[in-house]
């Protein structure tokens, strides 16, 4: 009779997550994840046909964390501008507990995981720009913008691009990065 495990599929992604942050891509095989989640290998390729897959799913499930983080965060009663300081923070540090590992994957893959990856960013990209058009609005109506609406969305794109590239430029810098995002935002509404 075969032995029945609860949760299987959430003991491998949890599994799986833990070990890629700790030992990185290259460190891992489909072995330790299994031995981690408590699984046989054979169960483990029942759910993910090989490591990248897995690795795919791992990352959609830690950019869905972020953002129910972020959503979280903007259901607090602050004040809007402090809703953009949380942004800042919560973004810069889910995108250092990633540390970068997706980087691994580009040259691994194939097109079909590749064009996985894209998507899953795509779509967190524009979660995140719209709960920036979001803050943005709300700061409009309080403070008001220094710059026109067929430019709001624009800045928020930029926005978050902006908050992912200081993160990756400056890893080390975290205050310095948070400072300048903050300073960045405020020239649009003081």
């Amino acid at each position: 009779m075969p032995k029945i495990i609860e949760d299987i599929e959430t003991k491998i992604l949890n599994a799986a997550y833990e070990l890629f942050n700790e030992g990185g891509w290259e460190s891992i095989d489909m072995r330790k994840i299994a031995q981690k989640a408590g699984v046989g290998v054979g169960t483990l390729y029942n759910y993910y046909k090989n490591k990248n897959q897995l690795f795919i799913s791992v990352l959609k499930l830690s950019w869905q964390d972020t953002v129910c983080k972020l959503e979280k965060a903007m259901k607090i009663p602050n004040e809007p501008v402090e809703k953009v300081n949380l942004f800042i923070e919560i973004v810069h540090q889910d995108l250092n507990i990633r540390k970068g590992i997706d980087r691994h994957l580009r040259n691994t893959t194939s097109q079909r995981e590749f064009e996985m990856m894209i998507d899953i960013r795509k779509e967190f990209f524009g979660r995140l720009t719209a709960m920036m058009q979001d803050i943005i609005s709300k700061i409009k109506e309080k403070h008001g913008l220094k710059i026109s609406e067929d430019m709001e969305d624009r800045f928020s794109e930029a926005f978050v691009i902006l908050t992912a590239i200081e993160h990756f430029r400056y890893q080390d810098e975290k205050e310095k990065n948070i400072k300048f995002l903050n300073e960045l935002f405020k020239i649009i509404y003081m």
